[in-house]
């Protein structure tokens, strides 16, 4: 084989065939041992099968020898397949005290709705990322934002997972800073639903798919969580239980209230598919609810309210 003037690409060749810087020795763990005599000494090459990445590793006096093969393979063959990228870090918890970038929040969320919905079986939809992006940009900029979706959009997801990248990124705590105050742990998302339908929907499917997602994926470091917040009309009053029990002279009425006296803590009538509309506004609470009623120390529902708030 003639020589050449100036060495080509590395491209591996069937070991015996001479090239330009020797011969192929040997091949083992995607690289071939390169072989070439200087004059004065014999010089070795590693080069990767798969990447053509080269280097040299060693000289000797003397050609090496068969019996040296394996110890050339343990020590001297580094130069290995590439180990496959680790994989972007899209992480938004971080520590109290710190925060991620708007732009940065921006990445993730796209990263959401362009790769991980779809490898989790929602289409993606351009209108709905661009929703998404729409409202992360209006609450970090503290922003009121008017946005009108058609159906079928995906407008829950969009909101809920733009706000839950804001909360995680701490990007609202300095929100939080005034003088005399300390510092609380986390800004609280509110979101206010048109009906009880969607507030369970949010609550019992949306939220806890979206945290599986995220956790799954690295995104987040610990689950999301969230409460439900009803107005007070929702709840049982005790002091109109009581008088809708002495009033009523319906024996049918008085045994769909009777399993409320022995129910413990507040009750959300909204769970109550016994009652009707009707014996659920007469016992509902209401807005004369006050520090004035007889029931105050016994109430369920102010004992309700004193835990949560």
């Amino acid at each position: 084989m003639p020589e050449l003037s100036s060495p080509p690409k590395v491209q591996i060749i069937p070991p015996g065939m001479r090239r330009w810087d020797g011969s192929t020795v040997l091949i083992a763990h995607d690289c071939a041992l390169l072989e070439r005599f200087t004059g004065k000494s014999y010089s070795y090459r590693t080069v990767n099968l798969k990447t053509g990445e080269s280097a040299h590793i060693f000289s000797k006096k003397e050609p090496l020898r068969e019996s040296e093969y394996m110890a050339v393979i343990e020590r001297a063959l580094t130069i290995r397949a590439p180990v496959a990228a680790p994989a972007p870090d899209f992480r938004v918890d971080v520590r109290l005290g710190e925060s991620v970038s708007r732009e940065r929040l921006a990445e993730v969320l796209s990263h959401i709705f362009g790769e991980l919905l779809p490898e989790h079986g929602y289409s993606y939809r351009a209108d709905q990322a661009g929703l998404a992006a729409h409202i992360l940009e209006a609450l970090c900029r503290r922003l009121v934002s008017l946005s009108e979706a058609g159906v079928g959009i995906g407008k829950t997801h969009a909101y809920l997972i733009a706000a839950a990248l804001v909360k995680r990124g701490r990007f609202l705590d300095s929100w939080l800073k005034y003088p005399g105050m300390t510092f609380i742990d986390e800004m609280p998302v509110v979101v206010a639903t048109s009906s009880i339908a969607l507030q369970k929907a949010i609550v019992q499917g949306y939220i806890p798919k979206i945290s599986r997602i995220l956790l799954e994926h690295g995104i987040i470091a610990k689950p999301l969580t969230c409460v439900i917040r009803k107005g007070k009309e929702h709840y049982l009053c005790e002091r109109r239980l009581r008088l809708l029990w002495l009033d009523s002279k319906s024996a049918g009425i008085k045994q769909l209230l009777e399993p409320l006296f022995r129910k413990k803590g507040a009750i959300d009538l909204d769970e109550m598919d016994s009652l009707d509309p009707y014996i659920k506004r007469k016992i509902k609470v209401t807005g004369g609810c006050g520090r004035s009623c007889s029931l105050r120390k016994s109430c369920r529902y102010m004992a309700f309210l004193n835990r949560v708030c």
